[in-house]
């Protein structure tokens, strides 16, 4: 980890970099950095480009440190992939069910590798289809497979226990109105609690830091949630007077 963090550009790597005038400039100057080579396979630059191969050097990095990792340092860095592999899999859903001639690869290609599943899991969860049986499927057969599947579960759990009392037609409902938004915020919820209770029990420097960074995450993301109402509420609002 000590050799990664030496491998952060300086101030004045990036103080060269803002005095680039092309992207092959840019390139240029990061051959004395860790970065040097990480484009080389790339015949035209683009902005796109440069971000994609970025974020798998990352991601690659990223997952040489977890190979090497033991507990809890483990599953604390499990815990960070988990963001990833929820916005994937909301991803493949919104895409397949607005676009169900969509392909597979395509989709899945779209991911960050940082929540990457298995290629078989990845298929399935594309080649979802929005009816009863499907939605069963996709959340007894495949999420419930993943890593981050008990918190769809528990959300979807909750969701069947009301279409008790309406008829039976809630969880169908949810996604025919394809309000993502909805469901990645209480899947996300559940997951950064259930983060929350991890840390707290490791104790320590981590629980202290990692505890208020997660407090922060879940700070962010209940402000977005208000903000965007009152948005609603204003357009909604005009619209009538």
């Amino acid at each position: 980890m000590r050799g990664y963090r030496k491998g952060f550009l300086t101030d004045a790597e990036y103080f060269q970099l803002r005095g680039a005038n092309s992207l092959s400039d840019v390139r240029l100057n990061l051959q004395d950095t860790d970065y040097a080579g990480f484009l080389d396979d790339e015949v035209e630059l683009t902005t796109s480009a440069f971000q994609e191969k970025a974020t798998l050097k990352f991601a690659t990095e990223f997952k040489y440190m977890r190979s090497q990792a033991n507990e809890p340092l483990a599953t604390f860095l499990d815990y960070i992939t988990y963001e990833y592999m929820i916005n994937n899999i909301i991803l493949i859903l919104e895409t397949m069910l607005k676009d169900p001639d969509s392909k597979a690869e395509e989709v899945t290609a779209k991911c960050h590798p940082l929540g990457q599943m298995s290629p078989r899991t990845m298929k399935l969860i594309a080649s979802f289809k929005n009816s009863k049986r499907m939605i069963d499927e996709l959340v007894q057969n495949v999420l419930v497979n993943t890593p981050v599947g008990k918190y769809f579960e528990q959300y979807l759990s909750s969701l069947t226990e009301k279409a008790a009392l309406k008829g039976g037609k809630e969880v169908q409902g949810i996604l025919n109105e394809k309000n993502y938004m909805i469901i990645e915020h209480h899947v996300m919820r559940l997951y950064l609690e259930d983060f929350y209770k991890f840390v707290q029990s490791l104790g320590g420097e981590t629980a202290e830091v990692m505890g208020n960074i997660l407090k922060v995450r879940a700070d962010q993301r209940a402000i977005n949630i208000v903000s965007n109402s009152l948005v609603c509420c204003v357009k909604i609002l005009v619209f009538f007077f």
